[in-house]
């Protein structure tokens, strides 16, 4: 009887031990993916993050110039993974006078799963985020030239690292 007692208290000690390490990691991630994309953003003037709700992983994503696009993706707070694309879109280019909230509210997500927009557009600082359901967001039909090209991008790097959205 005494060792049942025992082996419960042990089993509820490293089942809050384990919840404990977890909340750590996801929360030694998101600190880091602000850090990475804040730097990334000093670089390239933009930067886009995709996060997951209580996950230890991420996605930044930046436009280095009028071709390429820089893919980060981030595991327990580091850079876990580094690519370069090419993409058919200028994002210099390809200003917007305003992002349509529609285009976000159809896919809320209350999860804490979010995109993070941080670019400057006719010198104006752009810095929203969305609360959204990525693989959601990626299939809506957009309103905004400017979004339709971003989910382009998502979609291209998607059949290089499928665990971007599900």
């Amino acid at each position: 009887m005494h060792l049942k007692k025992v082996l419960a208290k042990a089993s509820i000690f490293l089942f809050f031990f384990s919840c404990n390490t977890v909340n750590h990691k996801v929360i030694k991630n998101e600190k880091r993916t602000i850090k990475i994309s804040n730097e990334i953003f000093m670089k390239n003037k933009n930067v886009f993050v995709l996060s997951y709700s209580f996950a230890n992983f991420s996605y930044i994503f930046s436009y280095r110039n009028s071709n390429t696009v820089e893919w980060y993706k981030i595991v327990n707070g580091k850079i876990s993974d580094f690519k370069q694309l090419e993409t058919d879109h200028n994002f210099f280019l390809n200003k917007t006078d305003s992002l349509n909230s529609i285009d976000f509210w159809e896919c809320d997500a209350f999860d804490h799963s979010y995109l993070k927009l941080k670019f400057y557009s006719d010198e104006k600082l752009v810095d929203d985020t969305y609360a959204i359901d990525p693989d959601c967001f990626v299939k809506s039909e957009s309103r905004d030239d400017f979004l339709k090209n971003i989910k382009v991008d998502l979609e291209n790097y998607k059949r290089i690292d499928n665990s971007i959205y599900h």
